[in-house]
């Protein structure tokens, strides 16, 4: 009993000792400090998770601000974050894409397709097959929907398991655990603005400053020094600018993604275009260079995108209520880089709309019995194409 007794008043002695600090030195210096702001640190975390959750500005759950988005187009990372905002059910036109349709604007939608009171734009840089499927499934359970456009880019070249690295897969999935993990700053500042009744927006989204910077690089694409370039290597690839490819409808697997996507818009009576971006010609010598060919999966380009086309029109061909376009053959535009900032972006909304005005009317339309005397005519005119820009002077 007495040894339990001068136990208990040994260690009474060495608790008096910690506490006024006589360890500091050889017990972890500082730990007062530290687990004082450790714990600030995670209460303001905690703090931070119940006010992102309880304001909802991504609208992943039932509850929360349920935030409304104009047509404009947003820039950059925010269009993967609205995704869920935009599928919503308050537009009734919707277009997916990834830089080679930043030609479409939101409001153009609504303008210039019948049936669309209100649209809207999600083209996004550096899109990828996994996160474009992504997106294809929220626009499909779109309540209200009459109309969706897609773009069938470059970015269906890859195999459909590669994603986009920034894309927030995480707020998309089955289950909610790890949605806090895939947020940024921005969902900060909007839920803060949405507490205070404030519009939902984030300064990160004004496309001023891009819209200035493609100002800058498209006059720069008339320069002598791009001229020469693009000369250089159409001189370069010329001679196997028509080579065959090896690759069949087995490589490209995304083309089942967009497959499944024209069957459930069919299912639900949705009209589904499907936009063949109209590339320059400079565009399949520029991707058949060394540096780039693997864009188009180390084969020749123009005899790759040619065979994923041809794949793409078939794997969509059951669904009555699709129609894929293409624009290549559309003189005076493909074969003058004055309508491009570079080899495959068109420069300016004015094209899109004249696209959007084809779309509508049922024009440009590619099936499975036309595609081929429009295959050998675009291999004729690409093979045949010279440098040319109506802005530059020879």
């Amino acid at each position: 009993m007495a040894t339990g007794a001068t136990a208990m008043r040994g260690w009474a002695r060495t608790w008096q000792r910690l506490l006024r600090g006589r360890l500091a030195p050889s017990f972890m210096p500082g730990r007062w400090s530290f687990l004082a702001a450790a714990g600030v640190a995670l209460l303001l975390l905690l703090g931070v998770a119940v006010l992102v959750t309880a304001v909802d500005p991504h609208n992943l759950y039932p509850w929360g601000a349920h935030p409304k988005l104009g047509e404009e187009k947003l820039m950059g990372a925010a269009q993967s974050q609205v995704l869920n905002v935009v599928t919503d059910g308050d537009f009734d036109g919707l277009l997916i894409g990834a830089s080679s349709a930043h030609q479409f604007e939101g409001p153009d939608l609504s303008r210039y397709l019948d049936g669309v009171t209100r649209g809207y734009a999600l083209t996004y840089n550096g899109a990828a097959p996994r996160d474009l499927d992504v997106i294809m499934r929220r626009v499909a359970e779109t309540p209200g929907l009459k109309r969706a456009v897609l773009s069938y880019d470059l970015s269906y070249m890859a195999p459909a398991s590669v994603a986009q690295p920034g894309f927030p897969l995480a707020l998309y999935d089955d289950t909610p655990f790890n949605d806090l993990g895939a947020l940024g700053p921005s969902t900060l500042r909007l839920s803060w603005r949405l507490l205070r009744g404030q519009s939902y927006w984030d300064r990160r989204w004004d496309m001023t400053a891009y819209r200035k910077y493609m100002a800058e690089v498209y006059a720069r694409s008339r320069s002598p020094k791009v001229v020469k370039l693009y000369k250089g290597f159409i001189a370069d690839q010329k001679p196997r600018i028509d080579a065959p490819t090896t690759l069949t409808c087995a490589d490209f697997t995304a083309n089942n993604e967009i497959a499944a996507f024209a069957r459930r818009l069919n299912q639900r009576g949705v009209r589904l275009d499907i936009v063949i971006p109209p590339y320059s010609y400079v565009a399949y010598y520029d991707l058949s260079r060394p540096e780039r060919v693997q864009r188009v999966r180390g084969q020749p380009a123009l005899a790759a995108l040619l065979q994923a086309r041809r794949c793409m029109i078939a794997a969509v061909a059951p669904y009555p209520n699709t129609r894929v376009h293409g624009f290549d053959l559309d003189a005076g535009l493909t074969d003058d880089l004055a309508n491009y900032w570079d080899a495959t972006h068109l420069y300016g909304s004015a094209r899109g709309i004249e696209m959007l005005k084809a779309i509508n009317r049922g024009d440009h339309v590619l099936t499975r019995q036309s595609f081929e005397p429009y295959a050998r005519e675009l291999r004729r005119r690409v093979s045949a194409y010279h440098y040319y820009n109506s802005k530059v002077v020879p």
